[in-house]
């Protein structure tokens, strides 16, 4: 078996430098596979062909095999024996699991991110997010989501809470996993923007709980538009 120094100068077996350089592929595998479902690419229960993976990502059939099982694992998608796998839908009961733990963590970052109503950086972020929307929404589902994306992220970040942020941004490939693009209609758009002024008033005011409630009140009423649309969708 042939071996090859590493960085300490011990020599490591060429197997191992396979499993590492494989280990790093999977991960990009898993990466890319997350960044379609985020964007749209693929929808609930679309199969993806392991073909068509590793000819999208240039991979062999080992990694993309064992980057689908890992996703499978997370939840993410579902293995069909002998048939690939597929993007698998969320049951009407973890939707709303889903958003039951949004609304406390992402009413916590708001509540924590109040803190910084003093701090000039953060008074001009939310008044650069609304000149934003207002410059940018166009009436598309995708520009009012990019909009969304970046008022929750400021607030996360600004909570300055590093395990929240970890929390939350776990949580956000099963959001995109909901394909909120069909509820995404000018109505829904001008009561979730309602909602986000309100949150930034309290936070601008520093009013911690305040923040928090409006968040949560947030969080809630897309809970209520998301559940109704699977409901619809059996």
């Amino acid at each position: 078996m042939t071996r090859q120094k590493t960085s300490a100068g011990k020599l490591k077996p060429e197997g191992e430098l396979h499993r590492t350089a494989d280990g790093s592929l999977v991960e990009k595998i898993i990466a890319r596979i997350k960044l379609n479902i985020r964007n749209g690419g693929y929808a609930p229960g679309q199969r993806l062909i392991e073909a068509d993976v590793q000819q999208m990502t240039g991979a062999s059939r080992g990694p993309v095999r064992e980057a689908m099982r890992r996703l499978a694992a997370d939840g993410i998608l579902e293995i069909l024996h002998q048939k690939g796998a597929r993007i698998r839908k969320l049951t009407h009961t973890e939707i709303e699991q889903l958003y039951d733990v949004r609304e406390v963590v992402e009413g916590l970052a708001a509540r924590q991110a109040a803190a910084q109503f003093n701090n000039p950086a953060f008074r001009k972020g939310l008044a650069d997010l609304e000149k934003q929307f207002v410059r940018q929404y166009d009436g598309s589902p995708q520009t009012y989501m990019d909009y969304n994306e970046r008022f929750h992220q400021f607030i996360v970040a600004n909570s300055n809470n590093a395990h929240l942020k970890r929390l939350i941004d776990g949580l956000q490939i099963s959001v995109a996993m909901l394909r909120l693009f069909s509820v995404i209609d000018r109505d829904f758009v001008a009561r979730a923007h309602r909602g986000h002024v309100e949150v930034a008033k309290y936070l601008l005011r520093g009013d911690a709980a305040k923040a928090e409630q409006a968040m949560r009140k947030h969080v809630r009423a897309t809970k209520a538009t998301v559940l109704a649309k699977a409901q619809l969708e059996g």
